[in-house]
């Protein structure tokens, strides 16, 4: 939701660079998101599928019965494959304007890789 993190993601996209996001479902859906205006900018991106289930209960109200085991909670960023940024930061207007955040930003080659195995995992699973 932060429109200076989008539009520097977006142009980053029209330079040809290969941007691939992955976020939440809920997020995606929040006022203010700018997920799918990216998408539709042709950026690949993908959400995970953590939809909530609902159940009708006995006396008629809807209950939460549970929701399944995908959520795409992790909060970090690999720049050209050197860089690592990771932390509580959500790359939304909040976390740079009001709340209290953390990130390390890093080029040690070690958690540079991990989190990129982790991030093509991520993105294998969420693309079945």
């Amino acid at each position: 939701s932060d429109r200076r993190i989008a539009d520097t993601v977006l142009d980053a996209h029209k330079r040809g660079a290969a941007v691939r996001l992955i976020t939440d479902d809920v997020t995606a859906m929040n006022d203010g998101s700018l997920v799918f205006e990216l998408a539709e900018a042709g950026v690949a991106t993908v959400v995970d599928s953590d939809f909530e289930e609902w159940r009708t209960a006995e006396d008629g109200s809807m209950r939460r019965s549970g929701s399944t085991p995908r959520h795409m909670h992790h909060k970090f960023c690999l720049v050209d494959g050197q860089i690592l940024l990771t932390g509580s930061y959500n790359f939304s207007w909040s976390a740079g304007n009001v709340n209290c955040e953390n990130m390390l930003i890093t080029d040690d080659p070690y958690h540079v890789r991990r989190y990129g195995e982790a991030f093509e995992g991520l993105w294998r699973e969420f693309r079945r």
